[in-house]
């Protein structure tokens, strides 16, 4: 979570930089950093409360997402492991 976090505050920071250093510019950044650090909180909560195999059929049942593409990505999924580790050797 410490990346989202820096990210999202030193964007904020770098934005207020690039913009001045006017009081009026501090408020958007700051809203900016916030909203960065939100969306990966919620990424990251997501990721970790949800099954792939959940999700896919979830995709293709609600959201009409043909079935070959879901389980191409939930295939895709299950093999990232297995390549990261054959990357490591």
């Amino acid at each position: 979570m410490l990346p989202f976090l820096l990210f999202g505050i030193s964007l904020a920071f770098f934005l207020w930089f690039a913009n001045g250093f006017s009081e009026s510019q501090m408020i958007p950044c700051i809203s900016i950093g916030l909203r960065i650090i939100n969306f990966s909180l919620m990424s990251v909560g997501f990721v970790l409360t949800t099954e792939p195999r959940d999700f896919v059929m979830s995709m293709i049942q609600q959201f009409r997402v043909p079935y070959v593409i879901g389980y191409s990505f939930l295939a895709a999924y299950r093999f990232l492991p297995t390549f990261s580790d054959e990357l490591k050797k």
